[in-house]
C-alpha cells in the first residue's frame, strides 16, 4: 500500500522527519508521498531563531542516548552535504563563566579566559572548560533545517491544518488545511506526523480526539536572543559561553555563541507571554532585547555600542507536560515528535532516525514504513521470577546496542490475557498503553508489546536492582554513613515519578507502590515498575469491575490502603497511591528482622536479576539536582553462587508499618491500632471506604 505522509510542521524535527523518512528503505519515491504541511514557512520559529549549539553528552537518562545518536547524525549530515560552508558546521569549545560586576585586584591571568580573550578583565572571576571537540560542536539552525527540507524532496504546502478525515474503519484518509488566502487544501494521509513545535499541543487539540490529544500535551515558553557583529578588527574565538554575572543583588545568565563568520549569537531574557497563533505573530518585547544588549556589553568591550546589531528576535521553547521529549506512536496513523526545549537542535535528527533506548518510542521513520521490531537472542532467554499473572524473563538483543538495559540485557514480561477466561485487576494490554504514552525518567520504559498465543508480552529495561533488595541489605540502617543520602535520593526520585502520574495532564494511578514494584537502574535512576493494574483517570475506569464500580481487589498486603482493605468499589486511587507510598517509605526506618528459608528456583531467579550487573557497575543513585554514590552494597553475583551452596540459610527482611501477617482482618486490625479508630475526625475520608460502604 502507497503511503501518504504528511509532516505537520516545518522546523528542525520536521524537516529531519521528512528526510529520514525519504532516506529509508521501506520508501518509494513515485509510489510513496511525503509532505511538509507548515502554517507560516521552514524554520520560521525557534528552529530558525534558535542558537545551534550541540552537545553529545550533557543530558539526562531520558534524552542521553537520543543526544548521541543525534550527534552523530549531525556529523553524519555536515559530511554529506558541506555542512562546514551550507549551514557552519563546527566543533567548538564550551565555557562556564562565573563572574562579578566590580574591579579586581591586579592583573588578570589571561590564562584565566581559556582562550576568550575578547571577555573584559573585570568580569571574569572563574572560567571552566565544560565541552570540547569533538563532544560540542555548533551549526546555524535556519539554513540547516532549509536544508533537509530540500533534500527530503517533499512538498510544501504553506498552510494551517484544520481538519483530519477518517474513513470508516478509523483509518487517516486525509488532512485538511486552510491558506493564509483563506482557501481550503485537501491532502491525502495515510500518516501524520505532528512536529509543531510549541503549537503541537494546540494542534492536536484541534485535530485529534480528546484521548490522543491527552497524549501531545506540548506548550511554549518565549525566549530572546539578539546577533551582534563586534567593530571592524575585533575577532571572536571559537567558543561558546555559558555565564552567570551577578551585578549587585542581580545575577545575569545569557548564553553567547560565537559563530564562524565572525557574530555572536546571544540569547536569554525569557518570560511567560502566552504562545500566539503562529510564528507570524511572534515579537520579541523590547525590554528584554535592550536587557541583553546591557548583560553582553558587561561581559565584553566587544558588545559595546560600537558593536552591529544585526537580528533582535524572540522564539518560543517547546516545553512538554512532562519536561521531556514526547516521541512516537499516538494511535494508528498518529505520530509525534516534540518537546524537546532548548534541545531540540541537537536531537532533532535523532528524533526521526532510530530507536532510543530512555525514550522508545522514537521510531518514526521506521515506525511508519515498517513496524518497530525487536530481534532477541533466543540462547540468552532464562526465566528470572513467577508473578500471579505471569512470568518474567530477561535475554539479549541479537544486536548488541545497549539498548535499555546493562550490557544489552532486556526483561520480557509475559502474561497470560486470559486466565481462567475471568476479567482481572491486571491488564496487559492497559499496562503497555499506559507505558507508551509516559514519559519520564523515574517511570519505566516499554520497549516494544505484542500478542502471542494467548500471551501478551512486554519489551522493557531490565532493571538490576529491586528497592526490596536495597531495603533487605542489614547494613542499610540510619547508622550506615551514606544512609541519609540514598534514602533521600530514592525517595525523593520516587516523588516525582508519583507528582508525574497525579499530575491533570497525566492523570494516572499506579495502584500498586510498594518496594518490589520500584528499582534502580545501572546508572543510578529510580524507576516505577508494574503498571499492570494501574487506574486511568477520564476512561471510564469508574465501572472497570464486571458488577461495577472499580477494583478494590489489587496492591500488596501490608501496602493496600484502607480503601482496598474495607472494600470499597468507589474511591481515590491517586489516594491510595499515596497511602501506599507512605508505607513504603516509612520501611526505609523499620527494623531489620532475619529467618531461615530454604532455597528455590524462584528464589535463584530473583537473584539473578540483581546479578545481572556487578557491584562495580551500579553506579550512583542520581538525584537530579545532587549525585551521591551508593558503596558497599553486597556482591549480588557471590549472592547468588552461595544460594545454590546451602540449603538453608539466613536471610533479612524489614518490618512493615502495618502487620499483614495474619491476612486482611489481622492488617485491618493493625491499621487501626496505629491510626485509632474510625471516626469522621480522625479519618476525614472515612465516609468513602466506611460509610457507604456498610451503611
Amino acid at each position: 500500500m502507497a503511503k501518504s505522509i504528511v509532516v505537520i510542521g516545518g522546523g528542525i524535527v520536521g524537516s529531519s522527519t521528512a528526510y529520514y523518512l525519504s532516506k529509508h528503505s521501506g520508501y518509494t519515491p513515485g509510489k510513496d508521498k511525503i509532505t511538509i504541511l507548515e502554517s507560516t514557512s521552514v524554520a520560521s520559529a525557534a528552529s530558525g531563531k534558535s542558537g545551534g549549539f550541540l552537545a553529545e553528552d550533557w543530558h539526562g537518562p531520558d534524552t542521553a542516548s537520543l543526544a548521541e545518536l543525534s550527534f552523530s547524525l549531525h556529523k553524519e549530515l555536515a559530511d554529506t552535504y558541506d555542512g562546514v560552508n551550507n549551514w557552519e558546521y563546527r566543533p567548538v569549545n564550551a565555557l562556564s563563566l562565573l563572574g562579578q560586576v566590580g574591579p579586581k585586584k591586579g592583573k588578570l591571568d589571561e590564562s584565566k579566559k581559556k582562550g576568550a580573550h575578547w571577555l573584559n578583565d573585570n568580569i571574569v572571576d572563574k572560567c571552566t572548560v565544560m565541552g570540547t571537540p569533538p563532544s560540542t560542536a555548533q551549526v546555524t539552525p535556519e539554513a540547516l533545517v532549509k536544508t533537509l527540507a530540500e533534500h527530503s524532496k517533499a512538498d510544501i504546502v504553506i498552510a494551517s491544518p484544520v481538519k483530519i478525515s477518517r474513513d470508516n474503519d478509523g483509518k487517516i484518509s486525509s488532512v485538511r488545511a486552510e491558506t493564509r488566502e483563506g482557501d481550503n487544501i485537501e491532502i491525502s494521509a495515510t500518516d501524520i506526523v505532528l512536529t509543531a513545535g510549541p503549537w503541537t499541543g494546540r494542534v492536536a487539540e484541534k485535530l485529534l480526539t480528546p484521548a490522543e490529544a491527552k497524549k501531545c500535551r506540548v506548550d511554549g515558553q518565549r525566549a530572546h536572543s539578539i546577533i551582534v557583529r563586534p567593530s571592524q578588527g575585533r575577532e571572536l574565538s571559537n567558543h561558546c559561553l555559558f555565564t552567570m554575572v551577578k551585578e549587585r543583588s542581580t545575577t545575569h545568565e545569557p548564553e553567547i555563541y560565537c559563530r564562524p563568520k565572525g557574530t555572536a549569537y546571544i540569547c536569554g531574557a525569557g518570560d511567560s507571554v502566552a504562545l500566539p497563533d503562529d510564528a507570524s505573530q511572534v515579537v520579541p518585547s523590547k525590554s528584554a532585547i535592550a536587557e541583553l544588549k546591557a548583560q553582553s556589553a558587561l561581559i565584553s568591550d566587544y558588545f559595546n555600542e560600537t558593536m552591529s546589531v544585526e537580528k533582535e528576535q524572540a522564539c518560543y521553547l517547546p516545553i512538554s507536560s512532562s519536561h521531556s521529549p514526547i516521541i512516537g506512536k499516538v494511535s494508528e496513523g498518529i505520530y509525534i515528535g516534540a518537546g524537546h526545549s532548548v534541545w531540540g537542535i541537537t536531537n532533532g535528527p535523532g528524533t526521526d532516525n532510530d530507536l532510543n533506548e530512555d525514550n522508545p518510542e522514537t521510531l518514526i521513520a521506521p515506525g511508519i514504513l515498517e513496524g518497530r521490531a525487536l530481534s532477541i537472542d533466543e540462547d540468552t532467554l532464562e526465566p528470572l521470577t513467577e508473578g500471579r499473572h505471569g512470568l518474567l524473563y530477561r535475554c539479549q538483543r541479537k544486536i548488541d546496542d545497549n539498548i535499555g538495559g546493562i550490557q544489552g540485557w532486556i526483561a520480557l514480561k509475559a502474561i497470560n490475557v486470559f486466565i481462567n477466561k475471568k476479567r482481572l485487576p491486571h491488564d496487559a494490554l492497559r499496562e503497555s498503553f499506559i507505558l507508551a504514552r509516559t514519559h519520564h525518567p523515574n517511570i519505566i520504559s516499554l520497549l516494544n508489546a505484542y500478542e502471542s498465543d494467548r500471551i501478551y508480552v512486554l519489551a522493557l529495561p531490565l532493571q538490576p536492582l529491586p528497592l526490596s533488595m536495597i531495603l533487605s541489605y542489614p547494613d542499610f540502617v540510619p547508622s550506615f554513613s551514606p544512609f541519609s543520602h540514598i534514602a533521600r535520593s530514592i525517595i525523593y526520585q520516587l516523588l516525582l515519578a508519583i507528582e508525574y502520574l497525579h499530575s491533570d495532564e497525566v492523570g494516572i494511578a499506579h495502584r500498586d507502590v510498594n518496594p518490589s514494584n520500584v528499582a534502580v537502574d545501572g546508572n543510578g535512576c529510580v524507576k516505577l515498575l508494574d503498571f499492570g493494574v494501574a487506574f486511568e483517570y477520564g476512561c471510564g475506569m469508574e465501572d472497570e469491575h464486571p458488577n461495577g464500580g472499580m477494583y478494590f481487589e489489587l496492591a500488596t498486603g501490608a501496602y493496600r490502603a484502607p480503601e482496598l482493605l474495607f472494600g470499597s468499589r468507589a474511591y481515590d486511587a491517586r489516594s491510595t497511591d499515596l497511602w501506599s507510598l507512605g508505607v513504603t517509605l516509612s520501611t526505609f526506618f523499620s527494623h531489620l528482622t532475619s529467618y531461615n528459608c530454604s532455597t528455590s528456583p524462584r528464589t535463584n531467579s530473583t537473584s539473578s536479576i540483581s546479578s545481572s550487573i556487578s557491584t562495580s557497575s551500579q553506579g550512583g543513585l542520581v538525584r537530579l539536582d545532587a549525585p551521591i554514590t551508593l558503596p558497599g552494597l553486597p556482591d549480588m553475583s557471590t549472592r547468588r553462587q552461595s544460594f545454590h551452596k546451602v540449603q538453608n540459610q539466613s536471610r533479612w527482611s524489614r518490618k512493615t508499618l502495618f502487620d499483614a501477617s495474619h491476612g486482611e482482618i489481622g492488617l485491618a486490625s493493625s491499621i487501626l491500632s496505629v491510626r485509632g479508630p474510625i471516626t469522621d475526625d480522625s479519618w476525614p475520608v472515612s465516609k468513602v471506604f466506611y460509610y457507604k460502604e456498610f451503611n
